[in-house]
């Protein structure tokens, strides 16, 4: 998975650094010129996919218990990691939590026949940081979860658990699942990057709501749901 590392949030970070997670993300401009609205468009990318439909609930209370346990197994000796994520699947009708692994500073790679696979399934993932300033959903997280047919995709930090999932028509409603998952990173970065325009100058902004206002733009947009579920 993608995502903003820690490193962004942070204002006192190495302007190198910034500007290398920057480029990573596809915006062409350095930290000092991250206001500017005409910032890149991450590129269109993967013609697979296809329909689906969402599944059904009937393993709510399981899914929910294996999701706690995904997340004690995160927090390890009872502490949040700064680095490092982990991730896994779960299947909504058994609610049985496999294929965790561990992934490296920000992202967690799965295999093609292990997404192949996933098709109906919650991927979970882990995003390292502290407290609010972990970061949600990233764009590669939606293209992930259209391109795979996912049930649904969550990133769990200290605090938070952020879930998209696909609306009544599924993820694309009929359109190529490639098409979609382009459109849905388009307004995911279009999102960030006027947020990012609009921000005062000066005032370093806070990553974390730029990343939730873009999957609430591109949930409501989809027809998606976006739910942010607050953790003890």
């Amino acid at each position: 998975m993608t995502k903003i590392p820690l490193a962004l949030l942070d204002p006192k970070a190495d302007d190198d650094v910034i500007d290398g997670f920057l480029a990573a993300l596809g915006v062409k401009e350095s930290r000092a010129e991250r206001y500017s609205p005409d910032q890149a468009r991450v590129p269109g990318g993967n013609e697979d996919g296809g329909e689906w439909t969402a599944t059904g609930s009937s393993g709510a209370s399981a899914t929910g218990e294996s999701v706690a346990d995904f997340r004690d197994r995160v927090s390890g000796d009872g502490s949040w990691p700064e680095s490092g994520e982990m991730g896994g699947f779960i299947d909504p009708a058994t609610g049985e939590l496999s294929g965790v692994k561990e992934g490296g500073r920000a992202e967690t790679e799965f295999s093609t026949d292990a997404l192949g696979a996933a098709k109906g399934k919650i991927l979970i993932h882990s995003h390292p940081g502290i407290g609010d300033d972990a970061s949600g959903l990233s764009d590669g997280d939606l293209r992930v979860a259209v391109v795979w047919k996912l049930g649904e995709i969550r990133a769990e930090t200290e605090t938070m658990s952020t879930i998209m999932r696909p609306g009544p028509g599924g993820w694309t409603r009929g359109e190529a699942g490639g098409v979609v998952a382009d459109r849905a990173t388009d307004l995911w970065n279009k999102s960030v990057d006027e947020q990012f325009a609009r921000a005062e100058l000066g005032v370093y902004p806070n990553v974390s709501a730029f990343i939730s206002n873009a999957n609430k733009a591109v949930a409501k947009e989809m027809g998606w749901e976006y739910v942010e579920e607050r953790q003890q």
